[in-house]
């Protein structure tokens, strides 16, 4: 390829991700049902309930806590599928 196709390859892939930032998920907390939860239905020892909540809570659980990269697409649509499957 030549230099002309990669720069032009390369300014067209920048253009499209900064369109991209316009289109936003919507980001709300599906509504926490305390029955539905694990701890309800499976003993977890403290330790190991603390370890689930802390690594895996914040994407798969209804109450997220969005980290900085949940703002900058397409990483937040992924993050925003994950906790509306909840």
């Amino acid at each position: 390829m030549s230099r002309t196709r990669v720069k032009k390859a390369l300014f067209a892939l920048f253009v499209f991700l900064a369109i991209i930032q316009i289109f936003q998920p919507g980001r709300t907390n599906p509504t926490v049902v305390p029955s539905r939860s694990q701890a309800a239905h499976v003993h977890i020892a403290g330790k190991v309930y603390f370890a689930l909540i802390c690594s895996c809570g914040d994407c798969h659980t209804g109450q997220t806590h969005w980290p900085w990269y949940g703002h900058v697409r397409p990483l937040s649509w992924v993050i925003a599928d994950d906790v509306n499957e909840v």
